[in-house]
């Protein structure tokens, strides 16, 4: 029977090995998935000596809700270990100003104060325009301030896995938390983390790719039966 049911797909034409190509995507976008929702549940490690807030793309003056719910959870961050007597550095990291107004880290300063927050313990890192940016520029304030570890970076769940390889590869020692982020929001944004990810990590990715595309296209074509009189 198996010899059987192994000649039907033999005479079917498909080509399934190359789609095990494909498993690394799958496997990217099960990961994505999990880390966007348990990085919001993860604690942050007691008394951080700072607190890096990744900033969020915003037009106008008021600061967008995914962007407000990350300086939500480093407010949280601040107030627990100004109890405990030990207050963390809040690095705001975010320097695309639109249209030439005041730039991110500026509007995080200014929500921030709005929360009681001190301005002596606020640093803003206004060159950045991007994660990776967001990452080595304030990790060189915190570098030049002799700030300790531990270091928490606080963004939003569906930016943690990125953030966290892009911490890596940068040689930083630091604990990403993410932030929930409203469902209506999560989809764009996970597809967009997808895409980057995919361009992260071409190489294995366009391997699977390339061969999903085979295992569809490269069904040989069968040669018409004649029926005999």
């Amino acid at each position: 029977m198996v010899r059987a049911q192994r000649r039907r797909i033999r005479a079917s034409g498909v080509r399934w090995w190359p789609a095990l190509g494909a498993v690394p995507i799958g496997v990217r976008i099960a990961g994505l998935l999990l880390r966007t929702t348990l990085s919001s549940r993860s604690a942050p490690r007691p008394g951080p000596g700072a607190v890096v807030v990744l900033g969020w793309g915003f037009e106008g003056d008021a600061v967008p809700r995914v962007l407000a719910g990350r300086l939500d959870r480093a407010a949280a961050i601040y107030r627990a270990g100004s109890a405990a007597g030990q207050p963390p550095l809040l690095v705001l990291s975010g320097g695309a100003a639109p249209n030439g107004g005041r730039t991110e880290a500026a509007a995080m300063a200014a929500y921030l104060s709005g929360l009681g927050m001190p301005a002596l313990d606020l640093v803003l890192e206004d060159r950045s325009t991007a994660t990776q940016e967001n990452l080595r520029y304030s990790a060189a304030l915190l570098a030049d301030r002799a700030v300790a570890p531990p270091v928490v970076v606080v963004t939003s769940d569906f930016h943690v896995w990125r953030t966290a390889a892009l911490a890596r590869r940068l040689g930083l020692e630091v604990q990403v938390v993410g932030v929930a982020t409203a469902a209506s929001l999560r989809i764009p944004a996970v597809l967009r983390e997808l895409r980057l990810l995919l361009g992260q990590h071409g190489w294995s990715t366009a391997a699977g790719c390339v061969a999903l595309t085979a295992a569809l296209l490269c069904r040989p074509q069968r040669a018409p039966t004649r029926r005999t009189q």
